[in-house]
């Protein structure tokens, strides 16, 4: 892996990582859609689940968590 090691911060402190970036699909039905997005690499143990962050995917879509149901719904936002 290359990249600078940096730290990646949380709730629970402070983690040694690497910036990269990761491509992802999201598809459903007749949509799809094609990301790449910024990822830390934990080098370090963890104990802790990985999470998706803002940046790259969630600022993409209007979301709608429906927790009853166990669904989420993604719209896809207008370019700006």
């Amino acid at each position: 892996m290359e990249g600078d090691i940096g730290f990646a911060y949380g709730i629970g402190g402070k983690v040694k990582s690497i910036e990269s970036r990761v491509k992802i699909t999201v598809k459903e039905g007749h949509e799809k859609y094609d990301f790449s997005i910024p990822v830390k690499v934990i080098l370090d143990n963890y104990d802790f689940p990985i999470l998706l962050g803002r940046a790259g995917f969630f600022d993409r879509f209007v979301i709608t968590f429906d927790q009853e149901n166990e669904k989420i719904s993604l719209k896809r936002r207008t370019e700006r």
